[in-house]
């Protein structure tokens, strides 16, 4: 992916993997990667990334990340671009990594790209997703709460 680490677009558009993310022994805090994929033409994609930047502080404190994919500008169809990108930072006010997907190129193979927005949560220790869907539930923390117990403890499965 190209983006911006932290969701700052005054810093340089750079390259971003997922693996970025990747943890295993728990040394950066963060247990969980909330990864979401949007459009920006998409209004729930808009409410759940508002939602998001106004929930970030308290969830990191409790081991979250988050990160966001775009992968339709303004239209439906569009490939997502970095003028695009800017604008959705500029808009939301992001405080988290925001990236491109140009028409969904990497992350489409998870969902159908007709429903939107795509969340998934996963376990930054092993890159395993745990929890995937779609469409925004409202409730991004009642949505993590299991998981952030369930890392929290020592794992065991079945996972919740």
């Amino acid at each position: 992916f190209q983006g911006y680490p932290g969701g700052d677009a005054s810093k340089p558009f750079q390259a971003i993997s997922l693996a970025d993310f990747y943890d295993p022994q728990g040394v950066s805090g963060h247990k969980l990667l909330h990864l979401s994929m949007a459009a920006a033409w998409c209004v729930p994609c808009n409410e759940e990334t508002d939602a998001t930047v106004q929930l970030i502080a308290g969830l990191a404190k409790q081991g979250v990340v988050f990160a966001e994919a775009l992968g339709e500008g303004t239209a439906t169809g569009t490939a997502s671009t970095q003028a695009d990108l800017t604008t959705w930072i500029a808009a939301h006010k992001t405080n988290f990594t925001q990236m491109l997907d140009p028409n969904y190129a990497v992350l489409g193979g998870f969902f159908d790209a007709a429903q939107l927005p795509w969340n998934a949560i996963i376990d930054t220790r092993s890159m395993e997703i745990l929890q995937d869907g779609v469409g925004y539930s409202g409730s991004i923390p009642n949505d993590l709460a299991p998981w952030i117990s369930w890392v929290n403890n020592p794992p065991s499965y079945p996972a919740p």
